[in-house]
This record gives structure tokens, C-alpha cells and sequence, in this order.
């Protein structure tokens, strides 16, 4: 079997000896470079498998972390709105009689929705309350005709 061998290439000008497969696989990326088909195709494949092992290799060095936050109810829109970094919880609201957790909305989410909305009329309770429910309302980017008082 002729895998086992090795043979005599010429690279820029350089005799060099290699294995026959490594003759095989320089042939073929040549080809591939001259644009034929079958080998573009071989090559686009050894593409894929790098990719993949190289996913892979990154995905087993650093996996990914999920923190849960709290909750089991997959279903459960604030527990979804804290993991997406929309809002976070309000530590300072302190409910006695119940189990209710507040949320605060992110600033970056407050000014994407104040971007997109057509009207900038707002009264002042609209105001007070946008910030109320804002992690940090000094971050907000008000459209320039709100009056702010």
C-alpha cells in the first residue's frame, strides 16, 4: 500500500519529501484552488470538520454557564425577562404580605422602546413612572422635545 510511503514534491521552487498522503492532499487543494469541483467540494468538507472540531474544542474549554435565577416555571416572564438582561430584580422593594417581585426594566430596553415609540408626548406622571421602573434613570435617553421638570 502506498500510504505508508513517502514521495518527492516541488513547492515554490523546494524539492521536499512528504507522506503520500499529505502528496494527496496538497494535489487536491490545488485542484480546489484551480477550481475544480470535486475538489472544492473535499476541500469545502475539510472546512466543515475544522469548524466543527474547533466548536467543539471552544464550547468543551468554555462552557457555557447559565445562571438560574430563581423559579422553576419555564413559562415564567419575569424569571425570562432576567435571564435576557431586560430587567433586574428590585432589591429595595420589600413585600410583606406576599411573594410579588418587582422588576426594574434596563436602561438600554427603556431607551429602545423610547426610540421606536412615534409620539414623544409623555405626561409628567409618565415620566415619573418610566424612571420609577427604570434600573438607573439617570441612564435614560429622553427624546430631545420631552420636558423634564
Amino acid at each position: 500500500m502506498a500510504f505508508g510511503k513517502t514521495v518527492q514534491v516541488t513547492q515554490g521552487g523546494e524539492r521536499s519529501e512528504v507522506g503520500v498522503d499529505f502528496a494527496i492532499d496538497l494535489r487536491t487543494l490545488k485542484d480546489a484552488m484551480d477550481g475544480k469541483a470535486r475538489a472544492l467540494k473535499k476541500v469545502a468538507g475539510w472546512v466543515i470538520k475544522r469548524e466543527e472540531w474547533r466548536h467543539a474544542e471552544h464550547d468543551r474549554k468554555n462552557p457555557s454557564v447559565i445562571e438560574h435565577v430563581f423559579g422553576d416555571d419555564p413559562d415564567n416572564a419575569e424569571e425570562a425577562l432576567q435571564l435576557l438582561d431586560i430587567a433586574t430584580r428590585d432589591w429595595d422593594y420589600d413585600p410583606s404580605d406576599t411573594e410579588t417581585v418587582r422588576l426594574q426594566l434596563a436602561p438600554w430596553a427603556v431607551n429602545a422602546a423610547l426610540r421606536r415609540k412615534r409620539s414623544s408626548k409623555f405626561s409628567k406622571k409618565d415620566i415619573s413612572e418610566i424612571e420609577r421602573c427604570t434600573a438607573d434613570g439617570a441612564d435614560i435617553d429622553w427624546p430631545k422635545d420631552v420636558r423634564r421638570e
